[in-house]
């Protein structure tokens, strides 16, 4: 009997060991646990899981809103060139600030699909280190009706913005040089949009079924304008062109078929341009030579 208990608690000793030594991170930290996706420390502070990490937001993973109320708020973040990337969010909040930077390192891009379908967000302030805001980012936020997106942004990513139909208006930075595929489609609730100088393209369908947009402006950089950009924007009233001279039709992009030129004496009526982009001919490719 005596030697019986000896080797169970020999066993017992060993199991509790293994156990402990399994729950520390390679720095000695005791980890408080999480799932596959990462593993978030006692403070809520961020533990290295490969090359994506997690990290609560604040140190007890709450965010503090306008109206002293709190939400659950966590980030991924995931090491790119020039510092990290933010690959996903899980959280409730409403009023959301993303953070500038992760340890100690900017936050220069917002990952494909980070807050896609995040219902509860009306509100998002992006850090100005922010460059890139990557694939369906912030698709289908259909709540959200405010974002700020930082002057330094040069790439907007598409879909970025589809589906979110709380939106009614855009800032896009003047450092954009492509609206990307389908990047505003389905943004029912925008009523106009002032593309910047710069803009070389507006690719297919950019603003599809946006039917609250009232007004556009096409500026002198402008040189193509997808299939279906403006389709079933069936309020769009108001185009302005800066440069309706040169404008020709194609099937589509690098189409083999002839060109048809575009009267500018139309295009220069704000009305018939957004007749043209919207319904007309919405489904050709619009050239500038």
């Amino acid at each position: 009997m005596l030697k019986r208990n000896i080797l169970f608690f020999g066993i017992c000793s060993v199991f509790t060991f293994m156990m402990f030594t399994s729950c520390k991170n390679a720095d000695g930290d005791i980890k408080s646990g999480g799932d596959d996706s990462g593993v978030e420390t006692e403070s809520g502070t961020a533990v290295d899981t490969g090359d994506i990490n997690e990290d609560a937001g604040g140190d007890d993973g709450k965010n503090q809103n306008g109206d002293g109320s709190e939400d659950y708020v966590r980030f991924k973040f995931k090491p790119v060139e020039g510092g990290y990337e933010i690959s996903s969010y899980y959280g409730t909040a409403s009023e959301l600030e993303i953070p500038g930077e992760y340890e100690g390192q900017p936050v220069v891009s917002i990952g494909d699909s980070a807050f896609s379908g995040c219902g509860a967000l009306i509100s998002i302030e992006i850090p100005d280190c922010v460059v890139f805001i990557g694939y369906s980012a912030f698709s289908d936020c259909k709540s959200l009706t405010s974002v700020d997106i930082p002057d330094g942004v040069i790439n907007i990513g598409s879909e970025a913005f589809s589906g979110c139909s709380g939106l009614t208006e855009i800032d896009i930075p003047d450092g954009v040089t492509d609206l990307n595929y389908e990047v505003f489609a389905d943004c029912i609730g925008l009523i106009g949009v002032e593309i910047p100088d710069g803009v070389t393209e507006i690719a297919d369908s950019a603003f599809f079924n946006c039917y609250g947009l009232k007004s556009a402006n096409i500026p002198e950089s402008v040189i193509s304008i997808g299939n279906n950009a403006f389709l079933a924007c069936v309020e769009l009233t108001n185009v302005t062109f800066a440069n309706p001279t040169g404008w020709n039709l194609s099937e589509y992009k690098n189409s083999a078929s002839g060109k048809e030129e575009i009267s500018s004496q139309d295009l220069s009526d704000p009305s018939v341009a957004a007749e043209y982009l919207r319904s007309k001919y919405a489904d050709f490719y619009w050239e500038r030579e």
